[in-house]
């Protein structure tokens, strides 16, 4: 049988193979959005979810590119829930009000505060 010959010419059953193309595909984990805040002059802050695991994307309106993408963790206190990143050469902070849905912040290192609108994700 022909197929059978290609099967063993590889060296490897194709149940064997099978499996490994399996791993090999990239995962569709779904993205769920946290928090959006556009700040006032420039950079548009997203947090999200996915696979379990809580990121932050910044997205410079002014040069249409996202410039930053990390893991990142979560803070509250009764006023205000903070994001900040895990990795990465300066702090970024996001900022939303809890009192307030509307207002949010993006500190990135020693920069003035941007303060900002939260979008409807």
């Amino acid at each position: 049988m022909k197929f059978r010959r290609f099967v063993t010419a590889f060296g490897a059953p194709l149940v064997a193979v099978v499996p490994l193309l399996a791993i090999a595909t990239p995962s569709n984990a779904a993205e769920e959005t946290v928090l959006l805040c556009e700040g006032a002059t420039r950079i548009t802050a997203r947090i999200y979810q996915t696979n379990g695991a809580l990121k932050m994307r910044l997205f410079d309106r002014k040069t249409n590119a996202i410039w930053f993408n990390s893991a990142a963790k979560r803070e509250t206190n009764p006023e205000i829930v903070t994001y900040s990143n895990l990795r990465g050469e300066q702090s970024i902070y996001i900022s939303s009000n809890r009192n307030d849905s509307t207002i949010c912040s993006i500190q990135v290192g020693g920069k003035p505060l941007e303060r900002g609108t939260v979008l409807t994700p």
